[in-house]
């Protein structure tokens, strides 16, 4: 009779026990990837939209406005930008609301899991590029994920050239720093 291979039992046991225990040990830092990469997906959609905004300013010669929005056609009047849409579109009489010479150019929906703020000078609500590609007023967008982790938080700055930039970390502890270069905080 021919001897047969396989596992004993007892070998089985330990293999899923090891399994089990790596698995249990990996689950943690893989979740901490996962956020990591869903808020620098997010930053970089928003980054692409401000350069789209820019550029279209500049390559239609008209004023380009971008906000949050609830119905698709005026600005909300909040900072807080969490739960709402964020539209782009032409806005030749500068009352930021898509009128019958406006056209809406892009919509963004509101991030998944965190807190999206637009903190700007004198309080603006919204941001403007002018055809020249300039801004009349600075300001940033802050990215805050649902649990608070300043690692995964993200600022993209927008000068009064209207060229926004990502927030650098000049002291290396892993948190972005705003202009000031102070690290940001949710």
């Amino acid at each position: 009779m021919p001897r047969l291979k396989g596992f004993t039992l007892a070998e089985l046991l330990i293999v899923l026990a090891i399994f089990s225990l790596i698995t249990v040990l990996a689950t943690p830092s893989f979740s901490q990837a996962i956020k990591a990469n869903q808020a620098r997906s997010f930053a970089n959609t928003l980054y692409h939209q401000l350069l789209f905004a820019r550029t279209t300013a500049i390559t239609m010669n008209t004023v380009v406005t971008i906000c949050a929005s609830d119905d698709q056609v005026n600005c909300s009047s909040t900072q807080d930008w969490s739960d709402k849409k964020l539209i782009i579109f032409t806005d030749h009489n500068l009352d930021r609301s898509i009128d019958e010479k406006d056209e809406l150019l892009q919509v963004m929906p509101a991030p998944d899991n965190g807190q999206l703020l637009w903190k700007a000078s004198l309080g603006r609500t919204y941001q403007q590029w002018q055809a020249s590609g300039m801004t009349s007023h600075n300001g940033s967008f802050y990215y805050c994920p649902e649990d608070k982790n300043l690692q995964n938080a993200r600022i993209i700055i927008i000068n009064r050239g209207g060229r926004p930039y990502f927030g650098q970390d000049h002291n290396n502890d892993g948190i972005q720093e705003n202009s000031q270069k102070k690290n940001i905080s949710c």
